[in-house]
């Protein structure tokens, strides 16, 4: 779990290395959330820009369960984001 002051120290980090792309990984969907609205609090809008969340996937490959096409455009967006090389 991410605690407010490991999130804080995080973002101080992004923030001193404006030209590195940071990646955290969390063990589920709760707690990407809690992470979101930390990083939320403490980063500058410059790095809110740059803020972005990878979503959790709806269904499983194979299984005949699509996605929601909510899901599906904010996993695209990242994707593309991604793939320009923009700074994140």
């Amino acid at each position: 779990m991410t605690t407010p002051a490991a999130t804080l120290h995080l973002t101080e980090q992004w923030e001193q290395n404006p030209d590195r792309t940071f990646v955290w990984v969390v063990a589920d969907s709760d707690a990407a959330y809690r992470l979101w609205q930390n990083v939320t609090f403490f980063a500058t809008h410059k790095l809110l820009q740059r803020l972005a969340f990878f979503p959790l996937q709806d269904g499983l490959p194979y299984s005949g369960i699509t996605n929601q096409s909510d899901t599906t455009a904010q996993t695209i967006q990242l994707l593309d984001r991604l793939a320009r090389k923009e700074p994140l």
